[in-house]
């Protein structure tokens, strides 16, 4: 049997990383940029937000397994969205998969639009626009 290069040892570890932690395929990424979502918080409360950015697909994950190798290193916390919430300055967080959700009740018109206010002044100041 031919002898797996680190690479190959790196990548076929990592294959099976993600089918034990159960990561975030592409199909199953339930929310995109710029959806409205409720996420739980400490506590037990969940507060509305607005996803910024989606967690990695397997794919992504592949990419960066090859790219550096060396220095990868991801786990069940990296399967999170970004979510910006309204209040002053930056106010976001990183949701695991697991705790985010469609809103439970309707949202108004007038939070939606402070919500993607929120998000949009977000992505100006760190330069994502």
């Amino acid at each position: 049997m031919p002898r797996k290069s680190i690479l190959q040892f790196d990548l076929l570890t990592y294959y099976v990383f993600f089918l034990s932690c159960n990561l975030t395929y592409t199909p199953e990424i339930r929310f995109w940029p710029g959806d409205i979502v409720e996420a739980l918080q400490g506590g037990g409360c969940s507060e509305l937000g607005i996803v910024d950015s989606t967690p990695p697909t397997t794919q992504q994950y592949e990419h960066y397994a090859e790219k550096a190798p060396q220095w990868f290193f991801m786990d069940y916390t990296d399967d999170a969205y970004t979510i910006y919430y309204l209040g002053d300055g930056d106010t976001h967080g990183h949701s695991e998969c697991t705790d985010v959700f469609p809103p439970s009740k309707p949202v108004s018109k007038s939070i939606e639009k402070r919500l993607r206010d929120k998000l949009t002044e977000m992505q100006k100041l760190h330069g994502d626009e």
